[in-house]
């Protein structure tokens, strides 16, 4: 039972982390586009958590296509290495596998090299969807070796059983993909946050729900279309009211808010308002 436990246990707690991690990214793009520090925010393992799924979707999606995709080629291959007639193709093999297998290298060393020269994007802003080519790079170049060494091996060379230097091929193999498909949802995940800044910022004016603060003590907020309005209503529990801003987001701690007319540019406000403010938050339709 414990032994089944763990088998459980372990992929359960490695698909969490990753969720948690790739949701980070994007999160963290966000805010960052704000000028806001997403650590000051409160957010916990299953805020990460429930924003990773639009990260993950689409490259999961295309790696399983891709996954099923390569297994047919390959199949493929050795169906037809295995028919009688197949002498007819081994000139054409004894080309395509090492131009594979050094074009295969050639990317796949463009990749590695930038690998280490740019490392995961995590707080970068104005990120560009051609840096999702590094990670792909390195991952395509290894399917091209791989796929020219299978040529070669059952082609040419032809073994009759599996070699350990095989294995420890496959292994390799195995973990740079497998550090491609991370650095690529990274990536990925940091683009796509950048994103959805850019399109909350950009329709800030076109919310349809405003946001009016009451409060006992004066805030100083002013920016883009905040409009502060002092309250002269005798025996009132709020002497101040700012109107003519909109939510960022609401953690258990702050509300995080943006004037409608927000730009991004130096000395842009964002306004962090505790909870514990002594102030009265209400909502507004807008039409």
């Amino acid at each position: 039972m414990a032994e089944l436990a763990a088998k459980i246990i372990a992929p359960v707690s490695v698909t969490a982390a990753l969720l948690t991690y790739f949701g980070y990214v994007q999160t963290t793009t966000v805010f960052s586009y704000f000028g806001v520090d997403v650590g000051t925010l409160g957010f916990g393992t299953f805020d990460y958590v429930q924003r990773s799924p639009s990260v993950v979707f689409w490259p999961v999606a295309l790696l399983l296509l891709g996954v099923v995709g390569w297994y047919w080629l390959y199949r493929g291959v050795d169906i037809l290495a295995a028919r009688p007639d197949a002498i007819r193709y081994l000139r054409y093999v004894r080309v395509v596998a090492p131009l594979l297998t050094a074009s295969g290298v050639l990317i796949a060393g463009f990749g590695a090299a930038s690998a280490f020269m740019s490392p995961l994007p995590l707080r970068e802003l104005r990120l560009q969807h051609q840096q999702l080519a590094l990670p792909l790079a390195l991952a395509l170049g290894v399917l091209l070796a791989a796929f020219g060494v299978h040529l070669r091996h059952r082609w040419i060379e032809c073994p009759v059983a599996s070699h350990p230097a095989d294995v420890v091929k496959l292994a390799s193999a195995a973990g740079v993909l497998i550090f491609a498909a991370f650095w690529a949802v990274g990536s990925y995940g940091a683009i796509q946050g950048e994103e959805i800044a850019e399109k909350i910022a950009s329709h800030l004016p076109d919310q349809t729900t405003g946001v009016v603060i009451y409060s006992r003590d004066r805030l100083y907020l002013s920016g883009y279309g905040v409009r502060n309005d002092a309250l002269d209503q005798p025996n009132s529990a709020y002497r101040f009211r700012y109107s003519g801003l909109r939510l960022l987001v609401r953690t258990s701690e702050a509300y995080v808010l943006l004037p409608v007319g927000w730009i991004r540019r130096s000395g842009a406000p964002v306004f962090v308002i505790p909870e514990n403010l002594g102030i009265r938050v209400d909502y507004q339709a807008i039409t």
